[in-house]
This record gives C-alpha cells, sequence and structure tokens, in this order.
C-alpha cells in the first residue's frame, strides 16, 4: 500500500460552518484541506480514504473517513467527541496517517441506556442502518459512537464492543452482521436488583434464625421451669 502522511492543525466542529457541523457532529468523519486529495488522486491512491489521526504527543489515534475536502490549508475539521478521545483541543497538531482498512463482517453494540432500545416513534435497527452507513463508515473497536436522532431530537451513545475480522473495518457498501449486548443502565438495574434481593434473603435468613433462637429459648424455659411461679421464702 502507498504510504501517506501530513502533519495538520486541527479545529472542532464548532469552528467550521452549520451544515459542515451537522455533517460531522455525530460521526467519524474528517473534513480535510483540497490539497490533501489533489495529492492523494494524483498520487493514484484508490478511493476511499481513511486516516488513524494520530496524536503525536501521546502515540494515540483513532481511525476516520473523509467528509469532504474543504478545509483551509492545513486545516483539518473533527468531530468534538473524537477532539476529547484524543486528547487534543483547537490550535493542535496531528499527524494524517492514510490506512486501508479491511471490510467489516461483523459488530456488536452495547448502547449505554435503555431508551435506544424502546424508541417508540423510530425503529432503532433503522436509525442505527441509516447512521452507520452515513456517519460511521469505519468502525473501531472499544471506541463509542453517537447517534442523533431528528424526531427525538437527542444523541444516543453506543459502544463498540467487538468488531471482525480485525479491531478496525471498514463499514460502507458491504454486509454487515450486527450484535448487542443488554445495555449499560439495564445491567446496571439488573445487578441492583440482584443486590437488593440478596439482602432480602439475608434479612429474612436473619429474622429466621432470630425467631428459632427464640423459639429455643421458650422451650428450654418450659421443660427446666415447668408450672406456675411462687414466691420464694412462701410456706
Amino acid at each position: 500500500m502507498t504510504t501517506y502522511e501530513k502533519t495538520v492543525m486541527i479545529f472542532g466542529d464548532n469552528c467550521c460552518n452549520k451544515v459542515q457541523q451537522k455533517c460531522i457532529k455525530s460521526s467519524n468523519k474528517i473534513i480535510i484541506s483540497e490539497d490533501i486529495l489533489k495529492e492523494l488522486i494524483f498520487g493514484h491512491i484508490e478511493m476511499p480514504y481513511f486516516f488513524n489521526v494520530i496524536n503525536t504527543e501521546i502515540g494515540f489515534g483513532i481511525v476516520c473517513g473523509i467528509h469532504e475536502a474543504s478545509s483551509p490549508y492545513g486545516i483539518c475539521y473533527i468531530p468534538n467527541d473524537i477532539m476529547d478521545y484524543l486528547n487534543v483541543k483547537d490550535g493542535d497538531n496531528v499527524k494524517l496517517k492514510l490506512v486501508k482498512p479491511k471490510n467489516g463482517t461483523y459488530i456488536k453494540l452495547q448502547p449505554h441506556t435503555m431508551d435506544f432500545v424502546n424508541m417508540k416513534n423510530v425503529e432503532p435497527k433503522e436509525l442505527l442502518e441509516k447512521a452507520l452507513s452515513k456517519n460511521y463508515p469505519i468502525l473501531t473497536k472499544g471506541h463509542t459512537i453517537v447517534i442523533y436522532c431528528e424526531k427525538n431530537k437527542r444523541s444516543y451513545y453506543l459502544d463498540v464492543v467487538d468488531t471482525k475480522p480485525e479491531e478496525v473495518i471498514k463499514t460502507i457498501n458491504i454486509n454487515l452482521n450486527v450484535d448487542f449486548d443488554p445495555p449499560k443502565d439495564y445491567l446496571k438495574k439488573k445487578k441492583e436488583e440482584e443486590r437488593k434481593k440478596k439482602e432480602r434473603k439475608e434479612k429474612e435468613e436473619k429474622e429466621r434464625l432470630e425467631k428459632e433462637l427464640e423459639e429455643m429459648k421458650n422451650s428450654y424455659n418450659k421443660k427446666k421451669f415447668p408450672g406456675q411461679g411462687f414466691k420464694l421464702g412462701s410456706s
């Protein structure tokens, strides 16, 4: 594969225009400058393009797709969520390294809340399919994706629990099997219910033992001291 790297200055989605911000805010796509696109095309590098956006200070990066090539020379716009993930801020320099991920065959996602599963006015599966095809051309195991629902006017967060055949996979123009883990708050609620159930059982067992002990005491007293009571010193 042809190698390509470029150091650019990055800014969050709040620094581009409103149309651009709406397109990349809930995604893992970036906006590059036109000169980068020309270099890729003139270098006869086949589309689609994916870059590992690397914070060189800590050697940590995440692979992103390309939304468009319209940013100023030397500037790259990326979603604010990804900036937080990379621990970078507006005006920092990052390295863009061209990568060619394999086609994905399988992903497992875990919603953060039951709200995503219980949506009534929107089909979660349909919303997810549209979001992946439009906003997430690439997925990385361990990353969290954000899906915005226009009807509900809210964002839903899902963790990428697993990906196959590799940790970074391409998700566009392929058949992808999707599986789900129970939502995080469901598991939390389940653990809380199990904790309370355990506490109830422990309390019931304690009360049962105390009752048995009291009955044993009463039985002992009746056997050792039967009959009516009497006064000491009486004739």
